[in-house]
């Protein structure tokens, strides 16, 4: 079994502001669930977890309402609620009265002050969520990085996946930022890491190099105990076929000395540990 653990799903005007989208036209497209469906099973991939693109529960509740429809082969969603926002326990409880949410996308990218993870608010929401076992999944540029395992350090049993290997840029070299920052994450929490293709999101398909240069990094953080596989659908889809993104990135981790099968036991335990496991309600 193989668990893709990053797809999106929209459409032109479903109403939510999807700001890769507006970005790129080419991604101001149908993109269904349905369409995805034969492409995973000629990939191998069994369930995925769709993961919010906009900053709106609205946004979260059409991912649930997909999920309800596939049941069989969505596995849990991670979804958006604002964490520094007043109400947000009750709002959290409403959400996760759901069976298919899994935890919610920390955009931070997405948010001018570099330091809102430490907010009073938002560390008290960071407290919540580790209660209920949800997922905080961190969008996160490398300026971020170090300033998230600072925080994320005082939640030890907080259940934490770093989105696109922390967004490491162009490349190679890397930016220190990235490699320290990275590296900080990896040590002082539990945080997992997603892989996948390893391209910029505007930019041309990612070379040899650049992706060993990548993957080499996350696994001295990380090992392959603490990875992930993502797909990032339909953005990788400006570049590759569904089937070739996880075929890719096998090819790129024997480039290090890791084998596939390893590489596919290692993020199919992984995803089937951090997607299980919430309790029932909030403290």
């Amino acid at each position: 079994m193989i668990i893709d653990t990053h797809v999106h799903v929209w459409w032109p005007g479903d109403g939510h502001l999807v700001l890769i989208r507006e970005r790129i036209a080419q991604l101001n497209a149908e993109f269904r669930f349905e369409q995805l469906l034969p492409d995973l099973g000629k990939a191998g991939v069994d369930k995925v977890i769709l993961v919010s693109a906009a900053q709106s529960f609205a946004e979260t509740q059409r991912l649930l309402a997909v999920a309800d429809q596939f049941k069989e082969r969505v596995a849990g969603v991670i979804g958006y609620l604002d964490l520094d926002a007043n109400g947000f326990a009750g709002r959290l409880d409403d959400a996760a009265s759901h069976f298919a949410l899994s935890g919610l996308r920390l955009p931070l990218v997405t948010i001018d002050d570099p330091y809102w993870i430490c907010r009073p608010r938002v560390r008290a929401a960071l407290a919540i969520l580790s209660a209920r076992g949800l997922i905080a999944q961190v969008l996160a540029a490398p300026v971020h990085l170090a300033i998230c395992a600072d925080v994320l350090a005082d939640f030890p049993d907080l259940k934490v996946i770093v989105d696109h290997a922390g967004n490491p840029g162009a490349g190679p070299p890397f930016d220190t930022t990235w490699l320290t920052g990275l590296e900080a994450v990896a040590q002082r929490t539990n945080a997992l890491c997603k892989i996948g293709e390893f391209s910029i999101a505007a930019g041309p398909l990612a070379d040899d190099e650049r992706s060993v240069a990548i993957l080499r990094h996350v696994v001295s953080c990380f090992g392959t105990q603490r990875l992930l596989f993502g797909s990032n659908w339909p953005v990788s889809a400006l570049r590759l076929p569904y089937g070739d993104v996880l075929r890719r990135l096998l090819a790129t981790a024997r480039h290090i000395g890791i084998s596939p099968e390893d590489v596919v036991e290692a993020v199919t335990r992984n995803a089937v540990l951090i997607y299980s496991g919430r309790t029932a309600a909030a403290p």
